[in-house]
Parts: C-alpha cells; structure tokens; sequence
C-alpha cells in the first residue's frame, strides 16, 4: 500500500489539491467587486461550516477505509449509496476534463512570457489563444506532464513535487504581495480589499458568492482530500492537517487579493481597471493583469509578469494531478496497476479535454454546469453522514478529534450544509429562470438552467447504470 513519506508531505500535497486558479483570479475578483472585509468574513464563515466539516468527513473516511471514492461510500452507506460515490468521482472528472485545459493556459502564458515578455496587446493575444490548436497542443501538454507524476507514485510523484511546488507557490504570493505594496497609491488598493462596507452584509448575493467561494476552493466534497487521505496511516492525526489545509488555502487566496487588486486598480485608469475586474475570472488574469504588467513596463514588468503566470500554473498543475489520482485510485480499485491507470487517464484526458480546448462555448458550459454541481457532491457526503448517524459516524471515522471538532462535524453536517446547499441551490435556480435578459431556457447559452438540469439529470443516470453494470460484471464473475 502505497502512503506519503511525512506529514509534511501530505500537507504540501493538500494544499496543492486546495489551492488552485480560483484563489488567483476568481478571490481577488469577488473582493474588489463587495470592496473587501464583508465579503471577506463571510467567506470565513463558509471555511468553518462548509468547507473544514466536510474535508474532516473526507480525511476520516480516506484514513479508515483506505478505498477510492464510490468503494468508500458503498463500504459506508451500503450498496445504495455507491452510486453517489460514483455520482461525485464523475463531477470532478469531468471538471479535470476542463480544468486541464485552464492548467495548459497557464503554461502556455508562462512559456510566452518567459521567451518573449508580456504580450503587447493582451486582449487581442487572449483572443488569438483561446480556442486554437496552441490551446489545445498546450492542453496535451500538461496532461503528460500530470500523467508523469502519478506514474510514479505518491512518494516518488505526488509528494516529491509537493514539496517544491508549494514553498515556490507562497514564495512568489508574497513577492507580488511585496511589490503591490510599495507601487504609488497601493493605499487605494488595500482600502479595497479590507474596507468596510456594512451595507455589503443587506446583500444576498454577497452572502452566497462568498460561501459558494469557500466551497469551491478549498476542494471540498471533490472526492480529492478522501483519496489523498486514504495514504495517509491509520495512525496518522489529520485534525491539524485539515485545518492547515484550509486556512492555508485561505492564506494563498488573502495574498493573491493583496496582489492583484493594489496592482490593476493603482497601474491602469480607474473605469479601464474596473471593466475588466467586473469581465470573468480569464479578463481579469489574462488581459486586465498582463495590461498592468505592460503598464509597469521593463524587466520589472517581465519578472513580475513571469512570477505571476508562475504561480498560476503551479496551483493549477498541483489541483490537476490531485485530480488525476482520484479517478487512478479507483482504476486501482478495480485491479488496474497505477502504471497502466495512469495511461489510461492520461490518455482519455487528452482526448475529452480537446473540446473545451478548442470550443470556448463547450468550455463555458462545462465550467458553469460542473461547478454548481460540487454543491450536490458535497451535500452527497453530508447524506453520508446523516445516513450512518453523525455521532455513529464520528466515532468510527473521527475518534481523535478534539471535542469542539466534533461538535462542529456533527452540527454543521446536519445542519448548515444542508441549509448552504438549498440555499444556494434555489438561488441558482430562481435567479437563473427569472433572468430574461441572458435566454435562461435556450440551448443556445452555455449557462442556461435547461443545459445545467439536462447534464446534472444524465450524470445522475449514468452514475446509477455504472454501478448496474459493476453489478452484473461481479454476479457473472461470481457464476
């Protein structure tokens, strides 16, 4: 059985499974947007009822059992609830079919402007990229490179590489922290990210973009912490390890605000800074960044240009690999080795990221479609929970948990979980059939609610007719 070498290393690895692009461009984003510090507490609020339950779930589940997803939710929950294992492993694979396709962006800028600086016209560059064959070459690249390292194994890939990414990736938030802090008129940039608006708490979508934030970020109800988890000994404590792995992934997102906003509102004028803050997660990192670097200008601009996409590329590459040893874990589980799972998941990522690679409507539409969806696999372990019995659950699986730790898995599992995700849940729902101005109901927009309930309805089925199949395949085997 293979396990991490240290403590150490399953931290590292962790906080590379937690910390990805939507620390870099989607916080810092949001922060300017309700102008700092409520949104900021709120999001706090989401890493303490949300986000550290669920990733105790998770350690305590992987720790114990030692299984992949869908075969620790059946070992769990019973038969029935395999498909729900099943239901969450297909969410984030299929979230990794995209976000490989992000990683290889990352790279493919990093490239550029170590070679060549930053590009002249940002917006046009990005225009030019997104959705060409470079995108795409760019893509096959980082998936081999993902594939490498789960090839060779926890210690030798995963926890090795670990070790060095991480340390870089903090090294180079705090240097553009640094450098933010001391460019001319940075005082307005921080006054964004921690002002105080009280007005901002009135408002409800606030409230749900800060605690959707936490529960996107931090990897919670992936499937990914349970996986990395389930190397970990039996004797190993993660009580401290998860709570470093979410207030660290928290941290990692503090510094990139503390970054970016200073840097954009400060270097390009006023109405240009705030278009493209209010323009996406990609206006903000791909044209609104790299225009500020222009504006700064020199070897300054290029160095601080290359620790920037550096840094992306880093948290996107160590939340991918994260990924890919999810659905190896359960290739394993089947009885595949890791060398030939590895190829195998390689290979099928190379093939089905190739649309959203090529095609940024199918991208756009898979990024909205599946990013919802880590509501329901979330609230799908919280069943988990409630169907064993919190108490039950937490003496089996958490028993070393501190006292206060308890009592925050067993009240927030039953209740704030549940309340979060129908809240935000009906939110969605609501707010998307009643905006008129977007076609909420046509095929043709890639965020339509029609698009979003018939690829939730199909990933429900299949999850359901795989374990039909496994089922079959096993009574045959048995005869």
């Amino acid at each position: 059985m293979e396990m991490f070498r240290s403590r150490l290393g399953l931290l590292t690895a962790s906080l590379g499974m937690a910390i990805g692009t939507g620390n870099i461009w989607r916080f810092p984003r949001k922060v300017a947007q309700y102008h700092g510090s409520a949104y900021i507490m709120v999001w706090l609020v989401g890493l303490v009822v949300w986000s550290i339950p669920l990733l105790l779930v998770e350690a305590g589940i992987g720790r114990s059992l030692k299984r992949s997803v869908p075969f620790a939710f059946e070992n769990v929950g019973g038969r029935t609830f395999m498909s729900l294992g099943v239901f969450i492993a297909l969410v984030t694979t299929l979230i990794m079919f995209y976000y490989t396709v992000v990683t290889g962006w990352c790279t493919g800028y990093t490239i550029k402007v170590l070679l060549n600086g930053i590009p002249n016209d940002p917006a046009s560059y990005w225009q030019g990229f997104n959705g060409s064959l470079g995108a795409l070459v760019w893509t096959v690249v980082i998936a081999a490179i993902a594939g490498m390292v789960v090839f060779r194994g926890i210690e030798n890939g995963i926890e090795r590489l670990s070790l060095v990414l991480m340390p870089v990736l903090f090294f180079l938030l705090i240097v553009l922290a640094f450098y933010a802090a001391f460019l001319p008129g940075a005082s307005m940039g921080f006054e964004r990210v921690f002002g105080l608006d009280p007005g901002t708490f009135k408002d409800p979508t606030m409230w749900i973009d800060a605690i959707s934030q936490s529960a996107w970020s931090t990897g919670a109800g992936w499937g990914l912490y349970m996986t990395y988890s389930s190397y970990a000994g039996s004797r190993t404590g993660l009580e401290a390890t998860t709570y470093a792995t979410g207030f660290g992934n928290n941290l990692a997102s503090m510094l990139a605000a503390t970054a970016i906003i200073p840097m954009v509102l400060t270097v390009l004028p006023g109405p240009q800074a705030e278009r493209y803050m209010a323009s996406g997660n990609t206006g903000l990192a791909f044209v609104a960044v790299p225009l500020a670097f222009n504006r700064i200008g020199g070897i300054t601009g290029r160095i601080v240009g290359l620790a920037f996409f550096a840094g992306l590329l880093f948290a996107a590459l160590s939340s991918l690999i994260a990924m890919f040893e999810m659905d190896i874990s359960i290739l394993r589980d089947m009885g595949i080795t890791r060398k030939k799972a590895a190829i195998l998941v390689t290979g099928v990522t190379m093939v089905l990221a190739a649309p959203s690679a090529l095609f940024p409507w199918f991208f756009n539409n898979q990024d909205w479609t599946w990013g919802i969806a880590l509501l329901i696999s979330g609230m799908m372990l919280a069943l988990l929970v409630i169907r064993t019995g919190p108490s039950q659950f937490v003496s089996r699986f958490l028993p070393d948990l501190s006292p206060s730790s308890k009592y925050l898995v067993r009240g927030s599992i039953t209740v704030m979980v549940p309340a979060i995700f129908l809240t935000l849940v009906t939110w969605y729902l609501v707010t998307a059939a009643l905006d008129t101005k977007t076609h909420p109901w046509s095929l043709h927009n890639p965020y339509s609610i029609t698009w979003t309930l018939l690829e939730w309805t199909g990933a429900g089925i299949l999850s359901w007719g795989t374990v039909k199949v496994w089922d079959t395949r096993n009574n045959r085997s048995k005869e």
